[in-house]
C-alpha cells in the first residue's frame, strides 16, 4: 500500500460526509482539492537528533467526525516533511544539541 491512504467512509456507519467537509463546503478561499479535517496529528518517523538533513520525515494523520453517528476517525494518512530546526525547537531539543556540539 502506498501513501497517501484515504479512508472515505466512516468505519461505524459507512457515511462519507464529515464535519470539516460540511463546514468548508462552498468556501472559496480554500483550494477545491484540499483535504479538510478537524484535526491533524503529526508523528515523527525519524530521529531529528541523529540525522543531518534539513527536513525530518513525518507521518501526518488527518482526523474528522462523521456527520451521521459522530464517530471520530482517520480520513487520510500521508508522509510529509518538517524543517529539522523547527521540530527540534518544538521538542525542546535545540539548546541541548547546540551545547552538545560545542
Amino acid at each position: 500500500m502506498d501513501f497517501p491512504i484515504y479512508f472515505a467512509f466512516c468505519p461505524n456507519c459507512d457515511e462519507s460526509e464529515t464535519i470539516a467537509n460540511l463546514a468548508c463546503e462552498g468556501e472559496t478561499s480554500l483550494p477545491e482539492e484540499a483535504h479538510h479535517a478537524t484535526e491533524q496529528v503529526i508523528t515523527v518517523i525519524q530521529n531529528p537528533a541523529t540525522i543531518i538533513t534539513l527536513t525530518v520525515k513525518v507521518l501526518i494523520s488527518y482526523y474528522d467526525v462523521c456527520v451521521r453517528c459522530g464517530t471520530r476517525y482517520c480520513t487520510k494518512a500521508e508522509i510529509g516533511a518538517l524543517p529539522r530546526d523547527l521540530l527540534l525547537k518544538q521538542m525542546g531539543m535545540a539548546q541541548a544539541l547546540a551545547a552538545k556540539n560545542k
